[in-house]
């Protein structure tokens, strides 16, 4: 097949899951939950409402990662609009996720032996968990101290600690997609040793290279000059390559496995 038709078809595969993600971004920005009577029940249902589950999800983020005395504010007129709908677009990532992996797995298909085939199956469900691990860990790990450190210094300086509703968002919501996608290293690290992009053994051969790659991409992500952060977020990467280095070791021939 020529790379011209190879992108057309690619973009095909794609382009349902750009509807799919956009139709659920659009229900998530837009529907929440109302009430009904029924025959003397009353019924929660999903109806257009301006408190969305993305208004919903906001005020749980506020009550759990803002910190204590500092005031949320909005600097323009379309603060609150741009927030929600990026909240909503994180939202609609995550739960179109396995939908957008069906569509790349049904692309690449063809390309594969029927064995590397059935190992992506195989790790279908656990790519999935782990983005959402990823992004659960940094939610509940990593932005509640990092926040609080960063916010500290405001009363070394005597200003007021306030903070713009949609740079809040921005650092949220990225936060937790950066990691999300951070946390499938053991996943990029198989993948690129089954395809023999890469060889297993590369990846014990190189942790050091690793290990100082991984603290200058975590200061370049996560700006934090407490280092709260970066050692936050270095120990479970580290803890994730040696899963990954264990999984490539799976892809290798056995005389790899002896150092040949």
């Amino acid at each position: 097949m020529a790379f011209f038709e190879e992108i057309e078809v690619l973009k095909h595969a794609l382009l349902s899951w750009v509807i799919a993600f956009l139709v659920v971004s659009m229900v998530v920005f837009s529907v929440g939950f109302g009430t009904a009577t029924v025959s003397k029940y009353t019924l929660r249902i999903p109806v257009f409402s301006s408190e969305s589950f993305a208004t919903l999800f906001f005020q749980k983020v506020k009550k759990d990662v803002v910190p204590e005395g500092v005031t949320l504010i909005a600097t323009s007129p379309i603060s609150a609009f741009v927030s929600e709908m990026k909240i909503a677009l994180l939202a609609a990532f995550i739960l179109t996720l396995p939908f957008l992996m069906y569509e790349l797995l049904s692309y690449l298909s063809p390309a594969l032996y029927k064995k590397e085939r059935r190992a992506i199956l195989t790790l279908f469900l656990p790519s999935i968990a782990l983005f959402l691990l990823g992004a659960l860990f940094s939610y509940a790990v990593l932005i509640p101290p990092l926040f609080r450190v960063l916010y500290s210094f405001n009363a070394a300086l005597g200003v007021a600690p306030f903070f713009a509703v949609d740079d809040f968002i921005s650092w949220t919501v990225g936060l937790m997609f950066t990691v999300g996608i951070m946390f499938l290293l053991p996943i990029l690290m198989y993948f690129l040793s089954l395809l023999r992009i890469i060889p297993a053994a590369f990846w014990g051969k190189h942790w050091r290279e690793a290990c100082m790659i991984s603290l200058v991409a975590f200061a370049v992500i996560v700006p934090d000059v407490s280092g709260i952060a970066m050692v936050l977020l270095t120990l479970p990467m580290l803890a994730l390559y040696l899963v990954g280095i264990g999984l490539s070791l799976t892809t290798a021939p056995k005389a790899e496995y002896a150092g040949g």
